[in-house]
């Protein structure tokens, strides 16, 4: 398999893949709460943050082009990455490594499918007025509508990681799995506190 031999050859593509995902994530969060704000919050609101990760919020929230947060954040994951390779060449085991970069990479994934849903529907209300009214989305409602996407994107991820014997697809489907969980726990502490 491709994803094998580029692994293989050292950490340095799985690296610039990570960052090039890291910092396109960011960058396309930070353009759908600049069309959020500038146009859409008059007819769809959401409860909160545009921004589901809490750690992200306020950085979100002010649209910071450059946040501190999240140049820690990606220094952070960057040297994890790069020591999980090595450790895995120095077991000449690669399979720890290909489960944590299917975690990372397959995550971001599940998000950017997220984000060309938002701008698209986004963009076609502002140039198409394709929405009139307001809709209110509860902060419970977005986490548990998050859950059951992420829930989804990881059956898929686990069946093909099944099929295909992939631990890269594996750690895919347990870092949205994960991901999920907590996005549904949330919700339900959320919803719980609003109903009583």
């Amino acid at each position: 398999m491709l994803l094998e031999l580029v692994i293989h050859q050292g950490p340095w593509i799985p690296l610039a893949v990570w960052i090039a995902l890291y910092v396109s994530d960011y960058a396309m969060t930070l353009k759908a709460a600049r069309l959020y704000h500038d146009h859409v919050k008059e007819h769809i609101v959401f409860e909160g943050s545009y921004e589901l990760t809490p750690y992200y919020e306020k950085d979100i929230d002010g649209l910071k082009k450059l946040s501190p947060r999240f140049l820690g954040a990606l220094a952070l994951s960057s040297a994890l990455l790069v020591v999980l390779w090595y450790l895995s060449r120095l077991l000449d085991a690669f399979e720890p490594f290909s489960l944590a970069f299917g975690a990372m990479v397959l995550l971001e994934a599940a998000v950017y499918l997220r984000h060309l849903r938002n701008r698209s529907l986004f963009k076609n209300m502002i140039d198409k007025g394709g929405l009139t009214g307001q809709t209110r989305y509860s902060r419970w409602l977005i986490l548990s509508n998050s859950a059951s996407e992420l829930f989804a994107f990881a059956g898929l991820l686990l069946l093909l990681a099944i099929l295909l014997g992939s631990f890269f697809l594996l750690g895919g489907a347990l870092s949205c799995l994960a991901t999920g969980a907590r996005h549904r726990q949330m919700g339900k502490k959320l919803e719980a506190a609003t109903a009583g």
